[in-house]
């Protein structure tokens, strides 16, 4: 059913005690290359389809008398209402030894019941018709169903796991169940095809695996530094979501099994453990594309977007955003205004403060000499210091916001440049209204000089001032990663 890698084995050294490192030393791809099985997996026209009981109508509230009913039916032979589900649609393809293939779909397109199917999972019942046939290395499934479980891993999308174990114990006794601690006897027989001396330094290598074989894993899958924390679950804190899924992988694993089925891989993980969607995609050898149980591509990846081309499903690369940026940035102002006017609080707030201030300062250098230049330069300093200093209120508001407008322009509905252009717009009518209510209580009663040019000079700056500020924590507040860091 299987056939044994041509390749060389790996340079293990006899003299010393066998270590993960020295099975790792040149690489995971080399030592899976030099010990694995080869299998290859042929599918033929596979349906599959199953026999679904729908609810009527009249029953589907869940009332008293529904329930009642339904009940009296399920002890009576009355007729259901019963519809046929097609799950896969004459699903035929070659996956080839040694390659890995990428299972792209939407939900409900078939990928888990084809993955399933392939591992022998999928749970034949009398509502369930199974047609086409499926190879494993020219070997009918229905031959080798009973002993696939050891030839294919299947990996479903939920990480059940004994929460109290630890990591080590659940790979220990994966080990353990898979095949005692020993080499599978199967494995053990495909190695009688060389010469003695190479069956006997393969049978020494392969011993010397699985006395090892869980820190080889542990180590392949990042494990070593979590290897004695438990596995946990809603109610107990242990590894993390990432760690759990590849201790999922690993638990697998086990058994020199030659092919493996992961639903889901990414389930769990955060953005940060997942590789960009770009880089993944090329690490795969072929791609199989589903939609409602039917293949709508299988072959190789970098051929996969030019066959699609090829049918008129052109791939708009440079349109990525729907509305043009004029359109979008002034939407975004009348949504900011929208959410800065009905702050009604702040905004009450800050304008009774600038007056108070404005008067108390005023008051305070009340006519002032226009000789003590000092006092004056002393006036202009703390105007400008109360401005700068009251933007520091817009940094709770841009926190929360910035968490809303990673989700937003994450979904596209927004450039990020209208976004920052939409927030410095609506700032300014606040700016301006602050720098010409305070600067003008401050200006005249202060004794300022009495002159036009002088007083535009003196409120410009003083608005520039205000809006230099505001962009400045605006910036101080995206930059941070949360409201201490930025305070």
């Amino acid at each position: 059913m299987s056939r044994t890698s041509n390749a060389s084995s790996p340079d293990v050294d006899k003299t010393s005690p066998p270590s993960a490192d020295g099975f790792l030393a040149d690489g995971s791809e080399k030592f899976h290359a030099m010990l694995a099985n080869y299998l290859e997996i042929a599918t033929g026209n596979v349906s599959l389809a199953a026999a679904v009981t729908v609810a009527t109508k009249d029953n589907e509230l869940p009332t008293l008398f529904n329930h009642t009913r339904k009940s009296v039916k399920g002890l009576t032979r009355s007729s259901k209402h019963v519809v046929r589900k097609d799950i896969l649609h004459s699903v035929s393809g070659v996956f080839k030894p040694a390659t890995m293939t990428l299972l792209l779909g939407q939900p409900s397109s078939g990928k888990s019941s084809l993955m399933k199917m392939l591992a022998g999972r999928f749970p034949i019942e009398k509502n369930i018709a199974f047609g086409g046939e499926i190879l494993y290395n020219g070997s009918d499934r229905a031959e080798v169903l009973s002993q696939l479980p050891q030839f294919a891993s299947h990996m479903g999308q939920r990480d059940n796991h004994y929460p109290t174990l630890t990591v080590q114990e659940t790979l220990a006794f994966a080990l353990q169940a898979c095949s005692g601690g020993r080499v599978p006897e199967r494995v053990m027989d495909s190695l009688k095809h060389g010469t003695p001396e190479e069956n006997a330094e393969a049978t020494q290598i392969l011993t010397a695996l699985y006395h090892v074989y869980p820190d080889v894993v542990e180590r392949q899958l990042g494990l070593s530094m979590c290897k004695d924390t438990i596995v946990r679950n809603t109610m107990l804190r242990g590894v993390s979501g990432g760690e759990r899924k590849r201790v999922t992988i690993g638990e697998m694993e086990f058994g020199m099994k030659q092919v493996s089925l992961m639903d889901e891989i990414s389930t769990g993980l955060d953005s940060a453990a997942t590789y960009d969607i770009r880089v993944s995609f090329d690490l795969f050898d072929d791609v199989v594309v589903m939609n409602k149980g039917h293949i709508l591509y299988h072959g190789p990846c970098n051929r996969a977007l030019p066959y699609f081309e090829s049918l008129g499903q052109c791939l708009h690369s440079k349109i990525r955003l729907q509305n043009p940026f004029g359109p979008s940035a002034m939407q975004l102002v009348r949504r900011q205004m929208q959410v800065m006017m009905r702050n009604t609080a702040f905004v009450k707030t800050r304008a009774f403060m600038v007056v108070v201030m404005a008067l108390l300062y005023s008051t305070t250098f009340y006519q002032v000499d226009a000789q003590l230049a000092q006092v004056m330069y002393g006036v202009i300093f703390q105007a400008l210091l109360f401005l700068a200093l009251g933007q520091v209120a817009l940094l709770p508001a841009i926190l929360e916001a910035r968490d809303i407008f990673c989700k937003q322009r994450g979904a596209h509905f927004f450039r990020t440049l209208s976004f920052v252009l939409a927030q410095t717009i609506t700032q300014i009518p606040f700016s301006v209204a602050e720098a010409l209510t305070f600067g003008t209580i401050i200006y005249w009663i202060s004794g300022f000089v009495a002159d036009v040019g002088a007083f535009v000079v003196y409120e410009l700056i003083l608005l520039l001032t205000n809006i230099l500020f505001a962009s400045w924590f605006f910036f101080v507040a995206v930059a941070s990663p949360d409201l201490h860091g930025s305070s």
